[in-house]
């Protein structure tokens, strides 16, 4: 699957070093939808896929026409990705370790890298839970003494720091559906796409804007591979 037509010769050439015969590529946003098994679909359609991932935001609108896709309209947010997600829970961490001890743990780049890789795995668990533990050994030094990190990260308390990041996709979102002519109502179908997509705050919003639930199915991390 290729991004845009920019990247569709890097796709070739890099299935070409891995061995594979190439008949041709696929637009990542129908690759999702394949993925779905909506190519059985007999009739006429409006479809948006929401595509979040970890290091970019993609929306498109197809139209569906049978087993056919065709592209209506495609925008999206390459500096905007489930990295920001990891990066606000960070920032939330690193706000209470300033509030207790007055350290701050962003200076030291290895050990603010080993903060976001583990808020990273706390940002899944609160996909499921209401809170989920961020536990660091020796997360940093006060007075040449090192300190572990131990915080209960609540989801309610999250929340509000991932809200302005998933009204950033909305935008974008909203601007595809004006250039392909259409309103939420005028959608039949809303995909999610994209490992972000697991978060609840991220699929309640989308239900809220565009009308109607998200429809999630296997693992979304995983549609563009499986479709393609």
């Amino acid at each position: 699957a290729a991004t845009s037509k920019e990247t569709e010769a890097d796709t070739i050439r890099a299935a070409e070093i891995a061995g594979l015969t190439v008949i041709g590529t696929l637009a990542e946003p129908h690759a999702g939808a394949v993925a779905y098994q909506i190519d059985q679909f007999r009739g006429k359609r409006s479809i948006l896929v929401y595509d979040f991932g970890g290091g970019t935001f993609d929306v498109t609108v197809l139209e569906q026409h049978d087993s056919e896709f065709h592209t209506r309209s495609i925008n999206g947010d390459r500096c905007l990705g489930g990295d920001d997600f990891d990066n606000a829970l960070a920032q939330a961490a690193a706000a209470v370790i300033w509030k207790d001890h007055g350290i701050d743990v962003t200076k030291d780049l290895e050990r603010w890298d080993r903060v976001l890789r583990e808020s990273e795995n706390v940002k899944r668990a609160l996909s499921a839970r209401s809170s989920a533990p961020l536990r660091l050994k020796s997360a940093f030094t006060r007075h040449g003494k090192t300190h572990d990190l131990a915080l209960n990260m609540l989801r309610s308390e999250i929340e509000p720091r991932w809200h302005p990041l998933v009204q950033r996709s909305i935008q974008v979102t909203a601007e595809s559906l004006m250039t392909a002519g259409l309103r939420p109502k005028n959608l039949d179908l809303v995909l999610l796409v994209g490992g972000t997509t697991y978060i609840p705050l991220v699929q309640h919003i989308v239900e809220n804007v565009l009308g109607q639930k998200g429809r999630v199915e296997g693992d979304p991390q995983t549609a563009v591979a499986c479709g393609a």
